[in-house]
């Protein structure tokens, strides 16, 4: 986590984002991944809790079988204001 404040975020989040390190072919790649936990903004001990406990095991399943999966490296978690626009083709 990373912030401009000491101490853990405080308020309600909807949204993590995982950061995570995989070895491909002897290079050292950083992703990011985000997840919507919950429609309604829930307690960050709740978020946290959650992510902290489940977030290797969500990024493995994304790492192709040629790469392998260093570590978990970092979370951010964003309170969603509003929903995206909707755009409709034709």
């Amino acid at each position: 986590m990373t912030s401009n404040h000491k101490g853990n975020p405080y308020g309600n989040f909807t949204t993590v984002g995982i950061y995570y390190i995989i070895l491909m072919s002897d290079v050292y790649l950083l992703f990011a991944n985000r997840i919507r936990y919950a429609e309604d903004p829930i307690p960050f001990s709740d978020i946290y809790r959650w992510v902290s406990e489940y977030a290797f095991d969500i990024v493995s399943e994304r790492v192709p079988y040629s790469a392998y999966l260093v570590d978990v490296v970092a979370y951010t978690f964003e309170r969603t204001q509003r929903k995206p626009t909707r755009i409709s083709a034709g």
